[in-house]
């Protein structure tokens, strides 16, 4: 659809240069904007110019702290499928919950070493990195809004990465509004994404039939064709 195409040409043109940003992908429930995001990535995974790469979900992290470790944690090389390290920083992540790190001895020394300081560690190998956070509106009440748009920006000027968050614009906290203006360079709206049935729907005349309703009733929602469909089979 011409929608697409159009956000994937924005995109490209955007990836294709080392220039830091931070823009945010948004559209209306079940339309498929983190389909279109992986599929864009896998896509035109050799036009990204800057190497590294992160994909992050909002939903279930409640501390900035949090954040910050995931991103690090999740951080690979954007040529791989996926992260060859993730078994062995998953271990790592692990070991931190296990062990209590909060006060140990060294030559008479009381250390505080927490989690945070080695997630600052972790973060602070994190620069020059293409950054997906996604499910924003999911965002936990013990989280700041503020704190994460905060972040996004320090990402952008000062680590020089471009950053993408995903979120249902509309189902959004009030704050994103004051926040976009000042931290995002642009705001890229998925409001058609009729092919994306292709990927699912099987079988031709169905194809044709789920299309068709596509266009007249306009229910966008990729849920609701993916359980029709279901239950036809």
């Amino acid at each position: 659809m011409a929608n697409v195409a159009n956000l994937e040409k924005r995109l490209v043109d955007l990836i294709r240069e080392e220039s830091p940003f931070a823009i945010a992908l948004t559209g209306e429930w079940g339309i498929g904007k983190t389909q279109f995001w992986n599929s864009f990535k896998k896509k035109y995974n050799d036009q990204f110019k800057l190497r590294k790469y992160a994909y992050v979900s909002l939903f279930g992290i409640d501390s900035l702290e949090s954040l910050k470790y995931e991103i690090a944690v999740k951080t690979h090389e954007v040529n791989q499928s996926e992260d060859r390290m993730q078994g062995a920083k998953s271990l790592f992540n692990k070991a931190l919950d296990t062990v209590d790190l909060s006060s140990i001895q060294g030559k008479g020394l009381s250390l505080n070493i927490g989690k945070s300081l080695l997630t600052s560690a972790l973060s602070s190998l994190v620069s020059n990195t293409v950054i997906c956070i996604d499910d924003v509106e999911r965002i936990s009440d013990s989280l700041s809004f503020k704190d994460v748009m905060g972040l996004v920006n320090d990402l952008k000027l000062e680590k020089n990465c471009q950053v993408i968050i995903i979120l249902h614009e509309a189902k959004a906290s009030e704050q994103f509004q004051e926040y976009k203006e000042k931290v995002l360079d642009e705001v890229l709206i998925l409001d058609d994404n009729l092919d994306i049935l292709e990927t699912f729907i099987t079988d031709e005349l169905t194809l044709d039939v789920m299309q068709l309703f596509y266009r007249t009733i306009k229910v966008k929602n990729l849920r609701f064709y993916n359980k029709v469909f279901n239950n036809y089979q």
